[in-house]
């Protein structure tokens, strides 16, 4: 795994705070597991999500406004479909090392409350040692 700034940040909705102080940083997937939500609703959280949502037990889940179906299935190859994309984005916890990024992210989402976690970047690496982690451009 490529080395880690000194220091990562994690954006949340600021309705998701208290429950991540409790039980930590999960994905969309987790927090839908954890909350053993009925498949109805499971089917709508794990799909494309054109607003976000406020979900009884998950807290609020963004939306994926762009990354539209049609769109997306344009630039996905190996036979990827844009329901394996959302699936394989709702299972990873995503972190910003660019302030500038989050800076620009922050703006993006300005519509609600936000708190930006500041996170040690080496001892984050040396603690997820071994979980499956994938740098991205």
């Amino acid at each position: 795994m490529p080395e880690l700034p000194d220091q990562v940040f994690h954006i949340a909705d600021a309705l998701n705070w208290e429950a991540i102080q409790r039980e930590g940083l999960l994905s969309t997937s987790a927090l839908i597991n954890r909350a053993g939500v009925d498949a109805r609703v499971r089917s709508v959280l794990s799909a494309y999500r054109p607003d976000g949502i406020v979900a009884f037990g998950v807290g609020y889940v963004r939306d994926q406004a762009p990354m539209p179906p049609a769109a997306l299935a344009k630039c996905l190859d190996d036979g990827l479909t844009p329901d394996d994309w959302y699936e394989l984005v709702n299972s990873h916890v995503f972190f910003w090392a660019d302030p500038d990024r989050l800076a620009r992210h922050l703006r993006a989402l300005r519509a609600r409350p936000q708190v930006v976690l500041t996170l040690d970047g080496p001892r984050l690496a040396e603690a997820s040692e071994g979980l499956p982690c994938r740098a991205l451009p």
